[in-house]
């Protein structure tokens, strides 16, 4: 997995190399633990692939990206600088 670019300003790369088809839920949570976005993305095939987040609408500040996928979860810090 490969979060870019770190820090974002208007949007955000999350690519993710699968082993098996999955579905996954992206989630992005401020510093206060609130969540501030979620995305899910029907079933992925396996191999590489790359979702795009838009991060316009976020402030400047660190957040929590959690990545779920068949139920493993991985979290990645986000800077978004404006």
């Amino acid at each position: 997995m490969n979060v870019y670019p770190n820090p974002a300003q208007d949007l955000v790369n999350v690519a993710l190399n699968l082993n098996d088809a999955s579905e996954i839920t992206i989630t992005v949570y401020d510093m206060t633990g609130k969540m501030v976005s979620s995305s899910i993305e029907s079933s992925m095939n396996s191999g590489s692939n790359l979702v795009k987040i838009d991060t316009r609408d976020l402030t400047t500040g660190i957040y929590n990206l959690v990545i779920t996928s068949n139920n493993s979860a991985k979290n990645v810090l986000l800077s978004v600088t404006k």
